[in-house]
């Protein structure tokens, strides 16, 4: 059995305190705390300061290497494998937590000979074009490209952005695998005794990717409630947005994620209204709470609905989003019924149970094959 120690490079400029701050912290460490319960060792390399120090002591089993020092980003992404080399040399797998920062995950894995798993939730090279023009996506996507060709398997969380890397680089298609978000549907769970105090519950960042805006509008015209979980570089205008047209929305700003399951159940329908997406967390945890979704069809929010199966899809236009939204306010039997199948599709396809499952088995390939190349 080879040594099972996973070595997880975070998002560049991204640290433990901002996963907390964001109320973020418990889901995405959940799946590592479930390894360690499997006998894993797991280091975690941030870009955090001493704070991240704090928070790792209230990890079991997970190790914290970080900016301790405080020495500026830059130097210090240009130098973190040699000031981390001690604990990264024990690891026996390399892993990003998304593309951009993967960079030092591939080199940590080429210093010390072990395999690297280049982890893809969303295409950010999709994302960079979407938000700064075709010129930035071209950048990432040759940084996808390079990153990708270094991974001994890419991990992506769904089909199409499986079949992208595939049809684009066809030499990498073998390295492609599919791993999911997960849900931890025991903690996002349908409560039926929770009587419904909102319309409609939308949870997620302010910005432009979300498409807020839009559903504040289909508020005002299908003259229904909205409650808002969320911050970021919109809320102010759309807080100015929601008082000029006088709707019925409410700004709840950011929660910690242990509270969004009971929000969840607060409202009668979840409303993802993006313009794109990768495998969005949020539309999957309303699901396993039972909530009738209703998500716009883009790419991302398309695969993970089933239209009149597990919710329903609508264009992005704030007229799209009301009629969507009133044909289930106004059919409490279908509501029911997209809920209930919605909830069903999370715990078959997306438990956390699962995918830890899925996740280990990657790791154990790689390192078993790591391990066998060594005695050769």
């Amino acid at each position: 059995m080879p040594e099972k120690h996973v070595g997880l490079f975070f998002t560049r400029d991204v640290s433990l305190e901002a996963w907390e701050q964001g109320g973020m912290l418990a889901r995405e460490v959940s799946l590592y705390e479930r390894l360690v319960d499997r006998g894993w060792k797991v280091t975690f390399v941030t870009y955090g300061g001493r704070a991240d120090l704090e928070i790792g002591r209230q990890l079991d089993g997970i190790d914290v290497v970080c900016n301790s020092s405080g020495m500026p980003r830059a130097l210090y992404r240009r130098l973190l494998i040699r000031l981390h080399s001690k604990a990264l040399a024990r690891c026996s797998v390399f892993k990003s937590n998304q593309t951009l920062g993967a960079d030092r995950a591939a080199a940590a894995g080429a210093r010390f000979g072990r395999p690297f798993v280049a982890r893809s939730g969303y295409r950010w090279s999709e994302f960079s074009r979407h938000l700064r023009g075709d010129a930035a996506g071209e950048k990432a996507l040759r940084y996808e490209q390079r990153v990708f060709s270094a991974a001994h398997r890419i991990v992506v969380s769904t089909a199409a952005a499986g079949h992208q890397v595939s049809s684009r680089w066809p030499r990498l298609a073998s390295r492609v695998t599919i791993i999911p978000n997960f849900v931890d549907t025991e903690l996002f769970s349908p409560d039926n005794s929770v009587e419904p105090d909102r319309d409609v519950v939308y949870v997620g960042r302010l910005s432009e990717q979300k498409n807020v805006e839009s559903l504040i509008q289909a508020a005002d015209i299908g003259g229904f409630g909205v409650r808002i979980i969320g911050d970021g570089n919109l809320r102010e205008a759309c807080e100015l947005q929601a008082r000029t047209l006088g709707c019925d929305v409410e700004f709840a700003g950011r929660l910690p994620h242990t509270l969004l399951p009971s929000q969840l159940r607060l409202g009668r329908i979840f409303v993802l209204p993006s313009h794109y997406e990768g495998h969005p967390k949020t539309l999957l945890e309303a699901m396993a709470c039972g909530c009738a979704v209703v998500g716009t069809r883009v790419p991302g929010i398309r695969e993970v609905i089933r239209p009149g199966e597990t919710g329903l899809l609508c264009g992005t236009e704030p007229t799209e989003i009301a009629d969507a939204v009133t044909r289930l306010l106004n059919d409490g039997s279908l509501r029911s019924q997209l809920g209930g199948a919605a909830r069903r599709a999370i715990v078959n396809d997306l438990s956390l149970t699962r995918i830890v499952e899925q996740e280990e088995n990657v790791l154990l390939e790689l390192s078993a094959e790591h391990l066998e190349e060594t005695r050769r």
